[in-house]
């Protein structure tokens, strides 16, 4: 899949990574598509979360009430997108809790909780496969930017 981020969404995305996070810790978001398979990026939903300098725990009655939604809405997650205090990796804890344990996933981490310019080549970004394992992929081929 090639994902597609409008401007718009990239800048709601960054803004509320960076004033959630406070630069001092870390906070995720969510890219949802209009159907699996979909590529066109077409919401950002932000939930409800606790939030340390390393690490992301999303209220439960909060995701549950996102998986009605999506559910009612015929939308999908398409991306995970979090934020990580230096330098942009996937984590053992982000290896092992995905948000949603689907062939495909992907999951954007944006370094130095969003507060630099962004670069998409200075972020990471994985696949989730079948056997659980993440693939990185580059993030400037893989998604299509605003900027690019």
């Amino acid at each position: 899949m090639h994902l597609i981020v409008g401007e718009r969404l990239l800048e709601q995305s960054l803004t509320t990574l960076r004033l959630c996070g406070e630069g001092s810790r870390e906070c995720m978001l969510f890219w949802l598509a209009a159907c699996d398979g979909c590529e066109q990026v077409v919401e950002v939903a932000h939930l409800p979360h606790a939030a340390t300098h390393g690490s992301c725990e999303i209220d439960g009655r909060a995701l549950n009430g996102l998986w009605r939604r999506l559910a009612t809405e015929d939308l999908r997650i398409v991306a995970q997108v979090h934020t990580h205090p230096g330098a942009a990796f996937h984590s053992r804890t982000d290896d092992q809790f995905p948000v949603l344990p689907r062939v495909g996933l992907l999951s954007l981490v944006v370094p130095n909780f969003a507060l630099t310019e962004f670069d998409p080549s200075e972020c990471f970004l994985g696949r989730l496969e079948a056997d659980g394992s993440w693939t990185q992929l580059d993030p400037e081929r893989a998604v299509s930017w605003p900027r690019n």
